[in-house]
């Protein structure tokens, strides 16, 4: 993620939990984000590309390519530059 995305993950004030787990230190105790109108688009293209498919079994209605998600990361990146 960018750093403005961490910027304003941080900013959101969520609930975070330690660092060095598997999951996402942002998931409260019930697994919900606890930033997700600020969540970044890594967390915003999960599901979305089938490189990273949700393991529950949902399908978006159209997968977007591995270079459409690649793109969408950079022009996050980019953001703030």
């Amino acid at each position: 993620m960018s750093r403005v995305e961490w910027g304003r993950m941080c900013h959101a004030g969520g609930e975070r939990h330690a660092e060095g787990i598997v999951t996402c230190p942002y998931l409260d105790r019930h697994g919900a984000c606890s930033v997700y109108s600020v969540r970044p688009m890594i967390c915003r293209l999960w599901g979305l590309v089938k490189a990273m498919a949700c393991p529950w079994g949902c399908v978006p209605e159209r997968w977007l390519t591995d270079e459409e998600g690649k793109a969408f990361l950079e022009r996050a990146g980019m953001i703030g530059q």
